[in-house]
């Protein structure tokens, strides 16, 4: 099949599912770490708020959310996947999964909460009609990525951060900034250091939602955005909570 083909098989199949955005299946074509053409496919069952991920011999599931905002290839290997999950009132929450596939397995090159915004009312007092948000964050982050040779990535992040309270406007602020994340090419993964763990952590497992208690020890890949923080750990990306326990997004 040729590339003009391709292309057209690809924009078709990502119409189609996101028609009324029902359960239904898109296929993507892209070219694996292995330089072998693979077909990775995406699953939404916005019944369930499910999505699946395979490839010719994995599959990784997501749960809690809501609806797909963007699916974008990116220089051909890897798929960009942006969702969004359920958050509680006055919250918008969407998250970030880029794969690629090596010897027909998944490999998540990165997996973040990359929007997250807050709007909070105050009823302690007389809300105005006309502005009734009181207090308001937004967290956004952006990627475009360069390639430096024919194995060798870099992932620029473009991070946006805004707060704005009309209670205390000196604490208001508005930055953005840019921040380079290097391309580890035998894990396949995007990283911004690494960092060297020993101490105890509950890790949360999303699919039965059980909490255990393991001790990490070595040095590891991590991820800093803003105050939020990610290790990369047994070829998964883990969050770290406010309370010191890891979580992460999706499931084998």
């Amino acid at each position: 099949m040729d590339t003009i083909k391709k292309r057209l098989l690809i924009i078709t199949l990502f119409l189609v599912g996101f028609t009324g955005n029902r359960a239904v299946g898109q296929a993507f074509l892209l070219s694996s770490v292995d330089g072998n053409e693979t077909s990775i496919k995406l699953f939404f069952n916005d019944e369930r708020d499910i999505i699946t991920i395979s490839c010719a011999k994995d599959t990784l599931t997501i749960n809690g959310v809501t609806y797909i905002d963007t699916i974008i290839v990116l220089d051909k290997r890897f798929l960009l996947v942006n969702y969004n999950i359920r958050a509680g009132s006055g919250l918008h929450m969407r998250r970030s999964l880029i794969v690629t596939v090596k010897n027909n397995i998944l490999c998540q090159a990165l997996h973040i909460t990359s929007l997250f915004s807050e709007e909070f009312i105050d009823f302690s007092k007389p809300v105005p009609s006309s502005n009734p948000i009181s207090e308001s964050s937004l967290f956004n982050v952006k990627f475009s990525i360069n390639r430096n040779t024919a194995s060798n990535y870099v992932l620029i992040t473009h991070i946006h951060d805004e707060k704005k309270s009309i209670d205390s406007p000196k604490t208001n602020y508005e930055r953005d900034n840019e921040l380079t994340l290097n391309f580890d090419a035998i894990q396949n993964i995007f990283y911004s250091n690494y960092e060297n763990l020993s101490q105890y952590f509950t890790i949360v497992d999303p699919k039965t939602q059980e909490e255990t208690k393991q001790y990490l020890v070595g040095t590891f890949p991590m991820i800093q955005l803003g105050s939020d923080k990610y290790y990369y750990l047994k070829n998964e990306w883990y969050e770290q909570n406010e309370e010191g326990s890891l979580t992460k997004y999706s499931y084998r």
